[in-house]
């Protein structure tokens, strides 16, 4: 019979016809039975130094077969080393006695449904072996083979296998011939098997086994597999852990699948940037007499505008999640519903902050899909909400309305009591808040002390602070809108991420200052005009339902009142600062409308950009908006207690940490 060679190096013209015997190893398709079978069109790739021929097969007796195939008078002698691969594969090389370019399909096919059980397909099942001297081939299989049974009355489109860690068992890779145990290396690996008829149309699946080939791997987290059905329907079975499949071994499981079973397909979103899990926010508020709370935790489509959605993203469904962390004083539990949709925190006691976590394994055994901030305070912060107007009317610089509303929470977010001038310092202590990088939204600590009971002593190593709240450098993080170091950050909830300590590049001090890359102006809202959100709320917003984080004419026409005013810088130097008792001051609004409303800013410090260390020098609040400084005397900034707000168009305080007050916002 004649043959096309795929030569890998010079030819000779003349040509001789090589007869080679192959064994029963080899697994071409099982039968129905059970039994490994040749068929009579299948074609072998024999391999030598020059070149790679392909030998159809000339008989076939079951689990025996000879092929045939024209080869070089060089190749053809018995002292020129020869190796064979099955099936026949364009492309493959030989190095000594690896052959490389060997293929396990990702995309496996079956042809009719006998009796009970399903072949693979022909072609599917690489095996591979060397040439004797007398032309025999011993061929051994690469792979094992995962066999479902499969208990349904849904008609299936699609069965789709793959590990939970997203482990190689599909791609092009290579393997030594000459090895009587090969072991195949994936080059280019694929994590998932997709198995259909060969015409891709529906077929009955109801008590039938089906049969994938797999590269030999072993499931630590076990595996996945998903049916899905003429209905748009998905069904995803999780088998358990440790989870071996061995080369040439079968692994056989059975699944059942219930019409109700099956859950919609929600098909890939045109132009969606990411996903979120924080339809309700991502912080529970738990108020005063509250002992549990639920959250919306299924996947909603992520913008480049950052701005919440209702559209679902076909993202890994929460199904496990994990308390990350508690403050001392406040324990809760936390379970994510059955169907996946709900995280319910509950059998709450004490008053505090906490972090959960949801994971698409059920024992949190991967990466964190996203977390929330549990809020406990003492005390109710949407009670005796500073409702102040602003007047923006003449300034034609603010679009409309000119004349804003707002009701600002009286605490920080986070902080668990309201403090005023005669407080404890205890209490004013619970009312400082947790602190935040500009545009994210968990959150990353809050003071246990004040440090030295001053407000000059500064760390910024970021050793005053637990190991898991310790600052971290992500490295490649670039782009304006930079998905590296904000999927970092979900991943990693509670790390605050450090900033280089470089000089500023001159022309373009943003390049590396912000956390994210490169700053982003969306992820709390962009306001585009320097003070409101353009629409909505932030799906990266760290704030309550129903709140958002202040915008930053929030702080329009506020003044302070205070004993002490002055160069900061100055006053630091100043040992006396050692009797400073007030640790904050009153701000009054002073707006056309409101003279008589007044709040008390404890003196939060923040956490430095460089280190992730406190520095205590300042009230530092996060807002939406425009940074403000001494040279506004309008805003919130006085004296030596530096209060000021910023806008990630300036990197430098984008990268601190510092608190938050939010504002009421109706969804």
């Amino acid at each position: 019979m004649n043959a096309s060679s795929d030569p890998a190096g010079p030819q000779e013209t003349s040509t001789v016809e090589l007869r080679l015997s192959a064994g029963m190893t080899t697994r071409t398709s099982m039968e129905d039975t059970g039994e490994v079978v040749w068929h009579e069109d299948d074609h072998i790739s024999v391999l030598t130094a020059s070149a790679n021929y392909d030998f159809a097969a000339e008989s076939v007796d079951g689990g025996k077969a000879s092929f045939t195939g024209l080869v070089t008078e060089t190749d053809a002698s018995s002292d020129v080393a020869k190796y064979a691969v099955y099936p026949y594969t364009k492309g493959l090389s030989l190095n000594g006695s690896t052959v490389s370019g060997i293929v396990i399909p990702d995309e496996q096919h079956f042809s009719e449904i006998s009796g009970t059980s399903v072949s693979f397909a022909q072609n599917t099942n690489p095996s591979i072996g060397s040439v004797s001297a007398d032309n025999q081939i011993m061929f051994y299989n690469l792979c094992g083979l995962v066999r479902v049974k499969i208990n349904t009355q849904s008609s299936i489109t699609k069965i789709t296998l793959r590990g939970k860690q997203n482990e190689a068992i599909a791609g092009t890779g290579a393997a030594d011939a000459a090895s009587e145990a090969p072991a195949w290396t994936a080059a280019a690996a694929k994590q998932s098997i997709v198995l259909t008829k060969a015409d891709a149309s529906a077929f009955a699946a109801d008590g039938v086994t089906f049969t994938f080939v797999v590269a030999p791997v072993t499931f630590e987290n076990g595996l996945e597999i998903i049916l899905e059905n003429d209905q748009n329907g998905a069904y995803t079975w999780t088998s358990g852990k440790n989870i071996t499949i061995n080369r040439a071994k079968y692994k056989s499981f059975e699944i059942t699948a219930k019409a109700g079973d099956f859950e919609e397909v929600v098909p890939m979103p045109e132009n969606a940037w990411s996903y979120y899990y924080g339809a309700d926010g991502n912080c529970l508020l738990v108020k005063p007499g509250q002992t549990s709370g639920t959250l919306d935790v299924q996947p909603y489509v992520v913008r480049t505008d950052c701005k919440i959605t209702s559209e679902r993203y076909p993202a890994p469904k929460a199904k496990g999640c994990k308390v990350l962390w508690t403050e001392t004083g406040l324990s809760l539990d936390a379970a994510v519903s059955d169907d996946y949709k709900t995280l319910t925190v509950s059998n709450i006691t004490g008053y505090g902050n906490a972090s959960v976590a949801i994971y698409a394994d059920a024992d949190c055994s991967g990466d964190i899909l996203w977390s929330y901030h549990i809020w406990v305070p003492e005390v109710d912060p949407t009670v005796g909400l500073l409702e102040y107007t602003v007047d923006h009317t003449g300034d034609g610089s603010i679009s409309a309305p000119a004349v804003r509303n707002y009701q600002l929470m009286p605490m920080y977010l986070g902080a668990t009591k309201i403090a005023n001038k005669e407080s404890s310092e205890e209490d004013r202590l619970a009312s400082i808040g947790c602190y935040y990088q500009w545009g994210r939204k968990d959150p990353l600590g809050r003071p246990s002390n004040f440090i030295n009971g001053q407000l000059k002593f500064r760390s910024t190593e970021g050793t005053d602070w637990p190991e898991t709240m310790r600052a971290e450098i992500v490295e490649g993080a670039t782009g304006a809108l930079d998905l590296v170091s904000i999927d970092y950050t979900i991943k990693n909830p509670d790390h605050f991420i450090t900033i280089p300590d470089k000089e500023w590049p001159e022309n373009d001090p943003d390049l590396y200052l912000a956390w994210t890359g490169m700053q982003n102006t969306n992820l709390w809202g962009n306001p585009t005009d320097n003070y409101t959100f353009v629409t909505g709320k932030s799906c990266y917003d760290p704030c309550p339902k129903g709140y958002r984080v202040a915008a930053a004419d929030t702080w329009w026409n506020v003044t302070s009142h205070h004993w002490l005013s002055g160069n900061a810088d100055e006053i630091l130097s100043d040992t006396s600062l050692s009797e400073i008792k007030d640790l904050g001051f009153n701000y009054l609004y002073a707006g056309k409308e409101n003279t008589d409303k007044t709040d008390f800013y404890v003196v939060t410090g923040s956490r430095d950009h460089r280190g992730g260390g406190s520095v205590w020098s300042e009230i530092a609040v996060f807002s939406s908006g425009l940074s403000c400084d001494d040279s506004q005397p309008d805003y919130v900034a006085e004296g030596f207690f530096v209060g000021w707000v910023a806008h990630p168009r300036f990197p430098y305080p984008m990268s601190d940490g510092n608190c938050i007050r939010c504002v009421k916002y109706e969804e």
